[in-house]
């Protein structure tokens, strides 16, 4: 069985060019990207993210740094609003040692990698800017024992030392909305109704499969996360006074407490900035009376946000998802 973790092996390559060229890209949570990066910890690896989308996966270890990219990123193939145009597929993604990699090369990635965003992924990145505390996204968690596939978490915040989970949804996501009453099978699986809420449910059975101590592998995993993000933010010289105290409150935190369940944040907005129609603004009026029985029929913790000035998460704190 995989265990939770997060770990990378820190080294000479931080000091190689392309590499602090490719980290001066990174914001901090609690600031604005502009264009710049994000990052996920992952167990051996990090993800880096512009608005949402990743650009590239870095491996660090004692012969350097090394990187894994996606080849229309690398071709300089920026995403098409027309549709009728055929599709590339790639079998592979690229790879790069940090020897072979220049700025330039690191540039064309980010900004093609920024025209994959799409709306749900720029809120996130909203998100992410105005909650200093942030310390993942795009959380990917191993199966348990008896199961193929694991749930993913959109955003995971170092909240006063302790661990605070969100799904981050647009307004007009269709699994914030059925007008079947939720049902679900004496096995967990997912029959009708609201789908987000089979989503928050399925996390909680994860964290809590009794064959498994995974709340304290992800206590574990976050703390050894918030110091190696300290650790990263040190060594590249990276602002943001905010974000380093929550990762320092979480680091130096002996024993994090894991909320559930979820909380679910709603962007009622485009993040993409593009100019809404009349189908966006009725869908996220409809949407209402679907959060009201998200909040009160199965107890879900929902926070509404108008606008990217306005993303900053509520304190989350434990509660119940019911059926």
């Amino acid at each position: 069985m995989k265990a939770f973790e997060r770990k990378l092996v820190l080294g000479a390559w931080t000091d190689h060019p392309a590499i602090r060229h490719l980290f001066s890209r990174w914001d901090l949570p609690g600031r604005p990207a502009c264009g710049g990066l994000r990052i996920g910890i992952r167990a051996g690896y990090l993800n880096l993210y512009v608005r949402g989308q990743s650009v590239a996966k870095l491996t660090g270890g004692k012969q350097g740094a090394k990187l894994e990219v996606h080849p229309a990123y690398v071709e300089g193939l920026k995403k098409v609003p027309d549709r009728s145009q055929p599709k590339r597929r790639f079998d592979r993604y690229c790879r790069f040692a940090s020897d072979s990699v220049s700025e330039t090369d690191i540039d064309r990635w980010i900004a093609t990698a920024a025209t994959y965003s799409g709306a749900e992924k720029a809120f996130v990145d909203d998100l992410v800017a105005a909650n200093p505390g942030t310390i993942d996204l795009e959380m990917g968690l191993p199966a348990n024992p008896g199961e193929l596939s694991a749930p993913r978490m959109d955003l995971v915040v170092a909240q006063d030392g302790d661990i605070a989970f969100w799904e981050a949804k647009c307004s007009n996501n269709p699994e914030l909305r059925a007008e079947a009453t939720y049902e679900e099978t004496k096995e967990f699986e997912y029959v009708r109704g609201i789908h987000v809420i089979h989503q928050l449910r399925k996390y909680v059975r994860w964290m809590e499969h009794e064959q498994c101590d995974r709340r304290a592998e992800v206590a574990k995993g976050y703390r050894d996360a918030a110091t190696i993000l300290l650790k990263l933010a040190d060594a590249f010289g990276r602002p943001g006074d905010e974000a380093r105290a929550a990762w320092q409150m979480l680091a130096d935190n002996p024993a994090p407490h894991v909320i559930l369940a979820p909380g679910i944040v709603i962007g009622n907005y485009d993040a993409l900035n593009q100019a809404k129609d009349a189908g966006c603004d009725r869908q996220a009026t409809v949407n209402a009376q679907y959060i009201e029985r998200i909040r009160s029929r199965h107890g879900a913790v929902v926070a509404e946000i108008p606008s990217a000035d306005c993303a900053t998460l509520p304190r989350l704190t434990p509660h119940v998802v019911r059926a």
